[in-house]
C-alpha cells in the first residue's frame, strides 16, 4: 500500500478547491513549482492522472474529483484533533502556584476568590511566608511583595495604590502618657513590637525630607505580627506600626490616632511579578489576564 503525507493529501485538496496553482500554493505556504512538483509526484506513484493542466486553469479529472470527495473528511477529522491539541495547550486549566506575604496573600484572596469562579478548571496554591522566596528556584508561577523587595530582573504588575505604615496609639494611652514629638521620642515609651514571621523584630521606618532612618523599640509586650500589634494598640498597651489601611477603620471611629505624620510618607504598594520568560502556564496567563484586564486593586 503507497503511503503519501498530510502534506501530499492537503495539496491534492486545496488544489482541487482552488483550481489555481498560486493560490493554492499561497495557502499552502509554499511555491507554485513546489506544488506541482508535489501533484506530479502522487500522480507518478499512483499512476493515474489527478488534475487536468493547461495554461490558464487546472481542474480535477475524474479520478481526483472521487479522490477529494472521499479524502476530505477524513482531512477534516485530522484537522480538528490537532486543534483540539492546541487548544489544551492553550487552555484554562492546572495549577496556579503564588507565593506572597501572610498580609499580601490575605489581601490578594477576595481575587483570587473571583478568578476561581471564572476557571473552575484552575487549582490554587497560594504560599505564605516572611521570607523572600526565589520563586523561580522554589517553582511558583509569581510572588506578590512590596515593590521595594520586587527583585530587579522580574516583570512587576502594580496590585495596589501606594501603602503607608503608620505610627498609632489609643487615645487612653496618649492622654495617660502624651504624644512623642518625633521618632527618636520612642524610646521614652511603651511600643508594641510586632515579629515578623522570620523571628525578626519589625523595623520601624521613617523618612525627614530625603533621609530614611530606623528607630529601636522597646516595651512591654511583644507580638507575633502586624495584625496583633494593631489589636494590642486599640487596647491601649502601647505604641504601634501598622498599615494605614489595617487602622483607617478605628482612626476614623476615633478608637486609634495617628501620630508622627509627618515623618510617616506613602511609597509605592504591593505588585505581582514574575520572571521574564516566555512560556507561562495556561493558568498563570489566564490569571494574568484576570489582573490587567479587570484592573484588580487589593
Amino acid at each position: 500500500m503507497k503511503t503519501f503525507s498530510l502534506r501530499d493529501l492537503a495539496a491534492i485538496q486545496i488544489l482541487g478547491t482552488r483550481r489555481n496553482f498560486r493560490a493554492a500554493s499561497l495557502e499552502l505556504g509554499i511555491s507554485p513549482p513546489t506544488l506541482s512538483h508535489i501533484i506530479a509526484s502522487v500522480e507518478e506513484q499512483i499512476g493515474i492522472r489527478l488534475f487536468n493542466r493547461t495554461t490558464r486553469s487546472v481542474a480535477p479529472t475524474e479520478a481526483g474529483e472521487m479522490l477529494i470527495r472521499h479524502m476530505s473528511p477524513a482531512l477534516t477529522t485530522i484537522s480538528d484533533a490537532f486543534a483540539i491539541i492546541e487548544g489544551l495547550k492553550n487552555s484554562a486549566i492546572g495549577r496556579l502556584r503564588l507565593n506572597a506575604s501572610e498580609v499580601a496573600a490575605a489581601r490578594l484572596l477576595p481575587a483570587i476568590a473571583k478568578f476561581m469562579h471564572l476557571y473552575p478548571a484552575i487549582e490554587v496554591e497560594l504560599a505564605s511566608d516572611g521570607l523572600l522566596s526565589d520563586i523561580v528556584a522554589d517553582g511558583f508561577d509569581a510572588g506578590v511583595r512590596l515593590a521595594e523587595a520586587v527583585p530587579q530582573d522580574m516583570v512587576a504588575l502594580s496590585l495596589s495604590d501606594d501603602e503607608q505604615l503608620i505610627v498609632v496609639a489609643s487615645p487612653h494611652y496618649l492622654d495617660m502618657y502624651g504624644t512623642p514629638s518625633n521618632p527618636e521620642k520612642l524610646c521614652d515609651h511603651d511600643c508594641i513590637v510586632a515579629k515578623l514571621p522570620s523571628g525578626r523584630a519589625m523595623a520601624w521606618e521613617f523618612q525627614e525630607r530625603d533621609r530614611t532612618f530606623t528607630v529601636s523599640v522597646n516595651g512591654r509586650i511583644q507580638v507575633g505580627s502586624v495584625p496583633l500589634a494593631y489589636q494590642a494598640a486599640t487596647l491601649g498597651l502601647g505604641i504601634a506600626y501598622v498599615s494605614l489601611a489595617e487602622a483607617r477603620a478605628a482612626l476614623a471611629s476615633g478608637g486609634l490616632r495617628q501620630i508622627l505624620i509627618e515623618w510617616t510618607p506613602p511609597f509605592e504598594g504591593l505588585r505581582l511579578y514574575y520572571p521574564r520568560q516566555r512560556h507561562h502556564s495556561a493558568a498563570f496567563r489566564a490569571f494574568l489576564e484576570f489582573l490587567k484586564h479587570g484592573r484588580v486593586k487589593i
